[in-house]
Formats: C-alpha cells, sequence, structure tokens
C-alpha cells in the first residue's frame, strides 16, 4: 500500500477543480485555471498543465472565440477512494466520538460499504499518558441523544431548553443560544459554550455535556444579534498568567504543546538563563489551567497574578498532606 498515489495527486486535484470550477460557473479563463493550479499544486506546475489543458493535449477543455473554456464533461467523473483512505475511514467510524457527529442509520450505511476493509489503526494502539481517565460516556445513548441534538441548535441556529446538573447536583433549566462545541483532548470531554437567552448579561458560559441531563430543540435564534466575538472576549481573564520556566525535561517544548491553543507570549531571560511566557486564557478554566501547570512538576514556577499562585499552592498543599498525614 502507497503513502502517496502515483495517479490521484496534486495534479489531478488541479485539473478536479478546473473543470469543476468550469462546470459551476460555465466557463473559465486562462487566468482563472493559473489561479486554481498555483492553490492546488505548485507555483511552476502551471508551465507543464497549462499547455495540455489549453492546447487540447487532454481533451478536457474546449475553448469559445473570447478565449473562455468549458469542459467537454456533462457530469465531472468522481475519484474513487484509494485503498489508504478507506483504512483511514474504517478507523474513524470505530471511534465512538467520530459516531456523534452520525445518525445510526448513516454509521450503519458507512460500515456496511467498509465492511471488508481493515482499518488503519485501531484505539488499543495509542497509549494517552497525559489523558484524564474521567472522560464522557461516548457510547451512553442519553449522552447520543443530547449531542444530536446539540448539532441540530448548533447548525439550525435554534435556541435550547437545556436542564443542567451543577457540581453541587443542582438541577437547573435554562434557555441557552449554543454558540460553539468544543473537545478537550486532554480531559476527553465535550463542552458547549453557550449564552443564556434572557440574561442582561450576554457573557459566554461553558457546559459540560456530562452534566446535561435533557434538552429541547426550541425555536430559531437570530445570531446576527448578539456579538460573539464580543462574547468570547469577555471570557479572556483580565490579567494573564506569567510563567517562569527551566528547560530542564524539555519543559519548554511541552509547555508550548500543552498550550499551543491559546495566546501566549514567550522570551528568553538572559540574565538567569530562565524563559518566561504570558498565556491569556478563559477565567472560567482558570483551575483547570493550574492543574495543567502543575503537571510539569518543579521545572515551572507561577509568579503571577497572585491568585492564581495561591491556588497553585493550595493545590500542592493539600496533595502533601494527603500522602503525608499521619494515621
Amino acid at each position: 500500500m502507497e503513502l502517496f498515489s502515483k495517479l490521484y495527486n496534486s495534479y489531478f486535484n488541479a485539473v478536479y477543480k478546473i473543470l469543476l470550477f468550469a462546470e459551476i460557473e460555465g466557463d473559465i479563463t486562462l487566468a482563472e485555471m493559473e489561479k486554481i493550479i498555483k492553490d492546488e499544486a505548485f507555483s511552476e506546475s502551471t508551465i507543464y498543465m497549462i499547455p495540455n489543458l489549453v492546447n487540447n493535449v487532454w481533451d478536457f477543455l474546449s475553448v469559445d472565440d473570447n478565449k473562455r473554456y468549458k469542459s467537454v464533461f456533462e457530469k465531472i467523473p468522481k475519484r474513487p477512494l484509494s485503498e489508504l483512505e478507506k483504512k483511514w475511514l474504517k478507523a474513524l467510524i470505530l471511534d465512538a466520538r467520530f459516531q456523534l457527529f452520525f445518525t445510526d442509520e448513516e454509521i450503519q450505511k458507512i460500515e456496511d460499504s467498509l465492511k471488508d476493509i481493515d482499518a488503519l489503526f485501531y484505539s488499543k494502539d495509542f497509549y494517552y499518558f497525559d489523558q484524564s481517565l474521567d472522560g464522557d460516556d461516548y457510547f451512553d445513548s442519553d449522552y447520543r441523544a443530547n449531542f444530536r441534538k446539540i448539532l441540530q441548535g448548533l447548525r439550525e441556529e435554534k435556541i435550547l431548553e437545556i436542564k443542567y446538573k451543577s457540581s453541587t447536583n443542582t438541577i437547573s433549566s435554562f434557555n441557552y443560544i449554543p454558540i460553539r462545541l468544543e473537545y478537550s483532548q486532554k480531559d476527553d470531554v465535550f463542552r458547549l459554550y453557550v449564552i443564556m437567552q434572557n440574561a442582561k448579561s450576554k457573557g459566554l458560559r461553558i457546559l459540560r455535556l456530562r452534566r446535561i441531563s435533557e434538552i429541547n430543540v426550541l425555536n430559531e435564534f437570530d445570531y446576527n444579534a448578539i456579538d460573539v466575538k464580543e462574547s468570547f472576549e469577555k471570557l479572556v481573564a483580565k490579567q494573564p498568567i506569567l510563567l517562569k520556566i527551566s528547560d530542564r525535561r524539555n519543559t519548554l517544548e511541552r509547555l508550548m504543546l500543552q498550550f499551543a491553543s491559546y495566546k501566549k507570549e514567550t522570551w528568553f531571560g538572559e540574565e538567569d538563563n530562565f524563559y518566561y511566557s504570558k498565556i491569556w486564557y478563559n477565567s472560567q478554566e482558570e483551575s483547570e489551567l493550574v492543574i495543567r501547570i502543575l503537571s510539569f512538576g518543579p521545572t515551572v514556577e507561577i509568579l503571577s497574578p497572585k491568585k492564581v499562585r495561591n491556588e497553585a499552592k493550595n493545590k500542592i498543599m493539600k496533595q502533601y498532606e494527603l500522602m503525608y498525614e499521619e494515621k
């Protein structure tokens, strides 16, 4: 099994996009073809591909008196999936998280079409040494049903009535505007960003899907009436966390990967040979962020804000007491 196809390569994709453009728009110009080739293949590929396209070497296009080119196909043939792509799809369909985005009928249809294909990989082939063992149960029927309703709310821009169990087991029911669904690789959970419909403050809230007991899909909502970007900006803490980083144990690289999705500013302190990094974070995730920083051990120190530094100190003291308290 070859990793790179000699047939279905970047040249194929470029020609396919050219023919598709000509089919949708009715025709295509030489300049438009050159742009597609540069986007899909390489800048020098135009030297080889354009003469073959416009001089009827490949017989894909016809030209009119205005130098506009039309596809000779009534319908553009779709390329078949390669063996590698089928194996990759088979691996995905076996992932419980992947199945959340499809109905049972759709999953069965995909499985039937790939029944004779071996998966490219299996979940047991990977060991996540830094992933939480308390992730969401993606096989739970209620969880799957709620997930589908969340997708419907996001796709159709509809308000969701959500019954939610808090960390103190208090159940509340409010109407929310769904904004974004997010997956955490570290915690192996899905989170839903929402805005309460009738609240005076249009700030974002974060709901853990595992704590949602019931969802009802209600009426449509005009998303243009809210400023989503501003709502996300309000979540960012006023003061970033400032870290002092020793590069022992390859800490800097690991920390940059750990917080790759965060806005950061990092520099090297020539005076003391330590790295420093400011991390802007979601204020509602402060406690979780502290835990993630503490996982680096003594090679990372929280310098500020004082509130976050104190929280880290308290967590360390509690852990110490649990390990060494007198029996």
